[in-house]
């Protein structure tokens, strides 16, 4: 009888988001740093910017804060992000409905 094994990538499904080079075995990613800012980060520290000079403004993600940046913007204004958990069609009803009551959300969502 052979055995095969697998590798299951689900296991790793958080620190596989954007693959870089990776050990199968134990999942460390061999990434390069840059000292370049990324769009992530351009977002996040834009959005915070603005937010600052506006109390309206409003975050909302579907579990993506780290994917999206808005974790740094939670992090600075904590009752002003929302994570609606892995259903991004809510995510973008909700920031409607705060619309109409006279906020200003950013929907971040990939």
């Amino acid at each position: 009888m052979v055995r095969l094994k697998f590798y299951n990538p689900s296991s790793y499904s958080v620190m596989l988001t954007g693959v870089v080079k990776f050990d199968p075995k134990t999942g460390q990613q061999f990434k390069t740093k840059s000292t370049t800012p990324t769009y992530t980060q351009y977002f996040a520290e834009s959005l915070i910017k603005e937010a600052e000079a506006d109390n309206k403004i409003v975050a909302i993600h579907a579990a993506m804060g780290g994917g999206t940046g808005l974790n740094y913007f939670q992090k600075k204004f904590p009752n002003r992000c929302f994570d609606v958990g892995i259903v991004e069609q809510h995510a973008v009803t909700f920031a409607a409905g705060l619309a109409t009551e006279g906020l200003k959300p950013f929907c971040a969502i990939y």
